[in-house]
């Protein structure tokens, strides 16, 4: 169909890869520099929305195109990076036994003469919430520099994480509001790059709009003529069959996630990837190709960190405080207590998010390691 050869063009061109339908599907983007090489090992901080299936079809679509991948995880349903990197923090690994995060990224159980190349971490998916009360930028900091010490080569690549659908009958207005929503992620994990490299480090902390590839998916799969064995006869059961509940993916959009990350991690495409024997093989090629396109898309550069802070404060504070609390705090706090934050914040953030200090995350006070 046009929209699935459309991709595939999309794809064709960023991979690297002759613009035909006979495209390499092992060629590697280009990137600005030289490419990193094929990381070997993966470590995973996060809770729900990095859960299995994910990791393991990471590891199957890697070894799939010849570059076998270890992978180890700290998991922890519904925490933030704070509850992650805590002195003895909580958190079960691949085979469900607690671990020591700190002491198996700094020796590998499985690998214990060679750290890890990739972490791959994520924050609770409440973006201002988490960053005003959760210090994501002090503490996500603090995490990467814990790792890059155990490898100054490695890269950190920060998950981003998604809200609750409000419609799955009319995704609309959570695909606009993810749309909003990763400008912001993107220029966080921006600043703190900036602040890595200041103090010697590389381009070694990235960021995978997971949930704008999300956004984008249910976005097509939804409209005109729809994805091939995605599309359902209806909008509801098209997202149902990509999100389980409101927030949690489907082996069918978990898969499609893994594309994505897979892609960004590699710097490599996933056409012709490896699928899982529950995903067919007409759902498999229009996941890699939307997948495909997708990373070949590119997001817009990362707003400098001033310019961030003017974007939340003429647009995207009205777009957070109107979406989580119809589809957060509403069910938290019912619907008086959901207004009530709502007012308040909206007289409190302002004012934090013009001031200077390290409460406000657009201050670059906010970015020094505890």
């Amino acid at each position: 169909m046009k929209t699935a050869r459309a991709t595939t063009l999309a794809a064709c061109l960023f991979f690297g890869a002759v613009a035909s339908a006979a495209a390499d599907p092992n060629s590697k983007p280009k990137t600005d520099g030289a490419p990193m090489a094929a990381p070997q090992s993966l470590f995973v901080s996060g809770h729900s929305l990095t859960n299995e299936p994910l990791p393991s079809d990471i590891a199957a679509i890697a070894a799939g195109f010849g570059m076998p991948l270890t992978w180890n995880r700290q998991h922890l349903e519904g925490s933030t990076i704070e509850a992650r990197s805590a002195e003895g923090s909580k958190g079960v690994d691949r085979a469900n036994q607690p671990v020591d995060v700190f002491s198996e990224i700094a020796r590998p159980e499985q690998h214990p003469e060679r750290p890890y190349d990739v972490l791959l971490i994520t924050e609770q998916h409440s973006i201002l919430g988490s960053l005003v009360w959760n210090k994501t930028p002090s503490h996500l900091r603090t995490f990467h520099n814990r790792f890059v010490a155990s490898n100054p080569n490695g890269v950190t690549f920060f998950f981003e994480p998604w809200l609750s659908l409000d419609d799955k009958s009319n995704p609309a207005r959570w695909i606009a509001y993810e749309r909003a929503a990763s400008p912001v992620w993107r220029c966080v994990v921006a600043e703190l790059s900036l602040a890595d490299r200041a103090e010697g480090g590389r381009d070694r902390l990235r960021s995978i709009p997971a949930a704008l590839a999300l956004a984008k998916l249910v976005d097509l799969a939804t409209q005109g003529g729809g994805l091939s064995g995605i599309t359902q006869p209806t909008v509801r059961a098209t997202v149902d069959s990509l999100i389980s509940d409101d927030v949690h993916l489907t082996r069918l959009g978990s898969y499609y996630i893994s594309l994505v990350v897979f892609a960004y991690t590699f710097e490599h495409s996933p056409l012709g990837a490896w699928h899982p024997a529950d995903v067919s093989q007409e759902q498999a090629k229009a996941l890699q190709e939307t997948a495909a396109a997708f990373v070949a898309e590119k997001p817009a550069a990362a707003l400098p960190l001033a310019e961030c802070r003017d974007y939340v404060l003429q647009s995207f504070l009205g777009t957070y405080l109107s979406y989580a609390e119809t589809v957060q705090w509403r069910r938290d706090k019912g619907r008086v207590g959901a207004l009530y934050l709502r007012a308040k914040l909206a007289v409190q953030w302002p004012r934090l998010f013009a001031s200077d200090t390290a409460d406000n995350p657009f201050s670059a006070s906010a970015y020094r390691p505890n």
